[in-house]
């Protein structure tokens, strides 16, 4: 006869003196039973075993991600702690430049945004200008130095520049004196950060005679100058 009693969590046979077993019956019976125990666990020993290694891999991204933010940051702060020691300190540095005969621009940073203020004034019109698209750029102003950490670039390069605003420009003409706004821009050459102004070809062609600028310019802190 079959076994009288069973165990509690398989039901594996349990015998008493007075069993018969049956080896086709409860032996064949419990082996299956604990064959298929056995291969239920290994296959949750080894999904859990994935999990750890999918967590620890997780675990291991999220720190690389973690460094590369803290070193990003680390980087920025030094940027802005350079770029603040640069903008404090440039002022009375101009180097003229276009005949650009008096003048003084400063260049400053108040904690929130840089800002370009001064007056300059001309002897004669500008000789070295540059016609791009329908505009004439001018160079005014150079500061030794990438004061604002931008992509070095040629005057000619309508991308890598940081416009400031306009400033107040007085000129000359066959119709008399004229006042209007000219785009005040700053970009890199690789060796100096040059202040220039932008005037629609179609109104500098009408010039006989620059007089002065002035104004304030503001440019609040903007990513591009973390671009090197």
């Amino acid at each position: 006869m079959a076994s009288t009693g069973k165990t509690t969590n398989y039901e594996l046979s349990q015998f008493i003196g007075t069993d018969k077993p049956s080896w086709l019956g409860d032996y064949n019976g419990d082996m299956l039973k604990i064959d298929t125990a056995l291969g239920s666990i290994n296959a949750t020993a080894t999904t859990a075993q994935s999990g750890v290694a999918s967590a620890q891999s997780a675990a291991s991204a999220a720190q690389m991600t973690a460094n590369a933010a803290q070193q990003s940051a680390s980087t920025n702060a030094q940027d802005i702690k350079e770029i603040k020691g640069a903008l404090t300190n440039v002022s009375g540095a101009m180097t003229n430049l276009n005949n650009v005969s008096t003048g003084q621009l400063v260049i400053s940073y108040n904690g929130l945004a840089q800002v370009i203020k001064g007056s300059i004034g001309w002897s004669s019109n500008p000789s070295n200008t540059y016609v791009v698209d329908s505009s004439t750029l001018f160079p005014i102003a150079s500061y030794a130095g990438n004061v604002f950490k931008i992509a070095a670039s040629a005057i000619t390069d309508k991308e890598n520049k940081i416009y400031f605003g306009p400033y107040s420009f007085n000129y000359v003409t066959n119709s008399g004196n004229k006042t209007s706004l000219v785009g005040c821009y700053i970009y890199y050459d690789g060796a100096n950060t040059i202040l220039y102004g932008d005037i629609p070809t179609s109104d500098f062609s009408a010039i006989t005679q620059f007089q002065t600028m002035s104004g304030c310019c503001v440019s609040i802190f903007a990513d591009n100058f973390f671009t090197l």
